[in-house]
């Protein structure tokens, strides 16, 4: 998209308000996201408008009740509303609303700051009262004799200052004077009450006998907004001289004491208790005429604010959009990407069309151009069933428009995998248990607190249920539950001379040894029960499940290089199609394929009679790539016709892949660069001339106010005649560049070297890597199994040590049995579910992350984000109608 810089805003606001998703990118393939540094002056300006509306409406929070009593319980847009707002944005709208909102955020501040400066005077002045009541009912004293009160101030002997004390008990004062007649200095204020006891210790840590300090808590005290105060103490300090009174408030001051001047008679007070109370009553008064402005203010504001936030959200986004946009040609033009699918392509032009149109005066020119060979973004369709999968997926990178999503593949073989490593029913059920609660409704089943331990969780319940599900086929499978092996039974399959199932218990079970029949097979679908009491068991499952893993990881690195065979197959990339990916995927079923048919072969043809001279895997490869064979000892012969010639092509098969894969691409592409010259200038021509010309392949549009003709060059930009002079020249597109997406890539011998010896040497260690999933599931299955003998069988033996005294030996036994059982259970969920599981999860993620999304995926594709204002507006106003409907904050 090239675009005149006068009607940049106008086209990008048609775009947005289209039906059809379309994505705004910057020009040529740049998927990065734009860096702070490179945001224009507009976006600096929006973000900077939206945070003072953020300061607004943490002024309009304070009315919060007020405004959802009369915006009512719903404030959701319509339709008509939201593709209003969308539809009307301008670039000069940003002005208009800049006056707008510094206005109501002035007033809204100023109103702020006056009530707060009246709202302390208010608590002031409460204290002040406060004061003035404890002198004249509380600290001043009657005389028993003449029962006639005295101030304060004339309290110099020593008698009437232990008065002065709460409860009218004495307090010597160390004082020379004798006289009666002087009048003693005093202090009288506020202190919070947490810090009163730090005041009165601090007086007599300074004056100690000199001075007399009292206090008495004052609490429920209301502001003007009717809200607590918090708890203050009313204190007075008698002292000798005016530099104790100075050293006094000094010390007020360091602790946050509030300091008053009260009159000093008590008539006088009186009068000034009087008028304050007269002032606090004008000043409520006041403040509740004030109190219905600011909520009127507030109402007003909040019906703005929620347009204001729209508009601004959907313009910054406008904003931003043209920031990775390319400014060119004297910063005249914009030159970006747009988009689509190709059914929309018409809904496109007519939108530039009238974007380019609302520009006043000006004829503006826009070039389209098609068919571009640029990588596209990806647009992947999101299902709730797959979505946890898909995240994972795209941690490791986001797929390109060419490349197979590996998610569906991932959806099936990742909770497999996993299965595989936790096979247990048992554990499988808790696992199932736990996913199944998380598709209960957080308020409705679940404690608030046990569904928000649970929050993080619930994006992968499907994931979590389809590990759970296939974990209890396998556990079935392996016939494993809780570290018991009970269910399938099938012991006619096995050999135990003269013992059966019924006379089994009663001999010793270590010295039981199975061995299949002699006309029966090795391997079975289902494991039987027998094994769990065996003590071959473990070399019997030990070899079962590190071939099954071998078996498991050549299929699923098959399914990666045939995957990536179809990729090359739809990039168009026919000699990397022969000539590597081929090869590839012929030197793995080679290298592997065959060792896991031998497998197969073993396990089905081989039968137990012939057990001694079974064929041994392992020094048999060995022998085939080294060539040499024997037919002594008899498990290292040939156990099939044409065995030899048989392991000769796949040696020579190997070797012959392996040289295709390195060298075939290098001769390639010698041979034809022969005439690359001549046809790279050629290319170019062809290309230079597709950028001024319309070419079969591509299309170039003008869309202006008037008729354009396609078939003519690009004119300079031209007005009317009773539109002013404005025109400019539309410069010419560069040659596009040819993406690696599409046709063939470039070819760089170093990184194919690289690419060649990277196979090579992974191709083992990737098989061997998925050894793990006999290593993880051998662990998990014997860590299971010692926890039952070792936490439930001692109660039973206890009880059966008291079997004398059986009240004893059930009292005992049972509550031995109980404690067993609770840490049994704490140590399944915990370390086996939960520790062991999330052991599982990782190593299954590993095996797709590296083994097989290495062997046909990228990731080096970008998310398909669609550009729409109404959206936008949507979801500004929603977030508007949440917080007027509930109070919380909104982003």
């Amino acid at each position: 998209l090239l675009v005149p810089a006068e009607v940049a805003f106008e086209c990008l606001v048609a775009l947005g308000n289209l039906d059809a998703p379309v994505h705004i990118g910057s020009d040529g393939s740049r998927s990065t996201p734009i860096v702070v540094s490179s945001i224009s002056g507009p976006s600096k300006h929006c973000r900077d408008l939206l945070m003072t509306l953020g300061s607004v409406r943490s002024h309009l929070t304070a009315y919060g009740e007020f405004i959802r009593l009369h915006c009512g319980s719903d404030w959701r847009p319509d339709e008509s509303e939201i593709d209003s707002l969308a539809a009307t944005l301008k670039p000069k709208m940003l002005f208009d609303l800049e006056a707008s909102i510094c206005s109501l955020h002035k007033d809204l501040t100023e109103l702020a700051k006056l009530e707060a400066d009246m709202n302390s005077e208010y608590v002031r002045l409460v204290h002040l009262v406060n004061i003035l009541d404890c002198l004249d009912n509380v600290f001043w004293a009657t005389n028993s004799r003449d029962a006639t009160p005295r101030s304060v101030p004339a309290m110099a002997d020593k008698e009437a200052a232990g008065i002065l004390l709460h409860g009218g008990s004495s307090t010597e004062l160390d004082t020379s004077a004798e006289s009666t007649d002087r009048t003693l200095p005093f202090i009288v204020g506020v202190v919070p009450t947490s810090k009163a006891h730090c005041l009165r210790l601090g007086v007599w840590r300074r004056f100690h006998l000199t001075a007399l300090y009292t206090d008495i808590p004052v609490r429920d005290q209301r502001d003007l907004r009717d809200e607590p105060v918090e708890p203050h103490n009313v204190f007075l300090i008698v002292s000798l001289s005016e530099s104790q009174s100075r050293t006094a408030e000094r010390l007020c001051g360091m602790l946050g004491a509030q300091v008053f001047s009260v009159p000093i008679s008590q008539e006088d007070r009186r009068n000034h208790l009087m008028e304050t109370k007269e002032r606090l009553s004008e000043m409520r008064q006041v403040f509740l005429e004030g109190e219905e402005h600011r909520k009127r203010l507030a109402l007003n504001g909040w019906t703005k604010w929620r347009r204001w936030f729209a508009q601004l959200t959907a313009m910054q986004a406008v904003h931003r959009a043209l920031d990775g946009f390319s400014r060119g040609y004297g910063k005249q033009f914009y030159v970006g990407e747009v988009w689509c699918s190709r059914e929309a392509v018409d809904s496109v032009r007519q939108a530039l069309a009238v974007g380019s149109s609302r520009a006043s005066g000006l004829h503006a020119t826009v070039r389209l151009v098609e068919n571009s060979r640029r990588r596209p973004p990806t647009r992947m369709p999101r299902h709730e069933l797959t979505a946890a999968v898909r995240d994972l997926t795209y941690q490791f990178g986001v797929p390109a428009h060419w490349e197979i999503d590996p998610t569906p593949f991932t959806a099936v073989t990742f909770p497999f995998l996993f299965a595989i490593m936790f096979a247990d029913w048992g554990h499988g059920l808790l696992l199932m248990a736990l996913a199944l609660a998380l598709f209960l409704p957080p308020g409705r089943f679940l404690h608030p607190d046990v569904a928000r331990s649970l929050a993080p969780l619930r994006p992968g319940r499907h994931l979590l249920l389809m590990c759970a599900v296939f974990a209890v086929y396998c556990g079935a499978v392996l016939n494993d539950g809780f570290g018991l092996t009970g269910g399938w039974r099938r012991h006619s399959q096995f050999s135990m001379g003269n013992l059966t199932y019924g006379t089994f218990v009663n001999q010793s079970i270590s010295q039981l040894q199975l061995a299949p029949k002699e006309d029966g097979h090795v391997m079975s679908w289902v494991t039987d029960s027998m094994w769990g009491s065996a003590a071959n068991q473990v070399k019997f499952l030990n070899s079962a499940r590190m071939k099954l893993s071998i078996i498991f990881g050549t299929l699923h690195l098959g399914l990666g290089l045939a995957l990536q065979l179809v990729n090359d197959i739809r990039a168009g990339r026919t000699a990397r199609v022969w000539l590597f990916s081929s090869a590839k995927m012929a030197f793995h079923c080679l290298l592997t394929g065959y060792p896991v048919a031998l497998i197969l072969r073993k396990w089905l043809a081989v039968l137990p009679r012939d057990a001694a001279c079974a064929p041994a895997l392992l020094p048999m490869l060995i022998a085939m790539y080294r060539l040499e064979y024997t037919e002594t000892p008899c498990y290292l012969a040939t156990y099939y016709s044409g065995q030899r010639y048989v392991e000769h092509a796949i040696v020579a098969g190997v070797a012959a892949s392996a040289l295709l894969a390195i060298f075939g691409l290098p001769i390639h592409h010698a041979l034809t660069s022969r005439g690359s010259s001549s046809s790279k200038a050629k290319a170019e021509q062809k290309l230079t001339a597709a950028a001024t010309d319309v070419p079969g392949d591509r299309e170039e549009e003008e869309i202006g106010r008037g008729k354009s003709d396609s078939a003519m060059p690009l004119t300079p930009l031209s007005s009317s005649s009773n539109s002013g002079s404005r025109g400019k020249s539309l410069p010419k597109l560069e040659p596009e560049p040819l993406d690696c997406a599409h046709g063939e890539k470039q070819f760089d011998l170093l990184e194919h070297c690289l690419a060649c010896f990277e196979f090579l040497l992974s191709s083992l260690s990737h098989s061997a890597s998925y050894l793990r999933l006999w290593a993880i599931g051998l662990a998990h299955g014997e860590l299971t199994a010692i926890m039952w003998p070792m936490l439930l069988m001692p109660p039973t033996r206890l009880a059966d040590l008291l079997a004398a005294s059986p009240t004893a030996a059930l009292l005992l036994g049972g509550l031995t049995l109980a404690a067993s059982f609770c840490l049994w259970a704490c140590i399944t969920v915990c370390i086996l579910v939960g520790m062991e599981g999330m052991t599982a999860l990782l190593h299954s993620l590993r095996l797709h992350w590296i083994e097989f999304q290495s062997k046909f995926y990228s990731g080096a594709g970008y998310m398909f984000r669609p550009f729409s204002l109404k959206a936008e507006v949507r979801q500004a106003m929603d977030s508007c109608a949440d917080f007027a409907a509930s109070g919380e904050e909104f982003h």
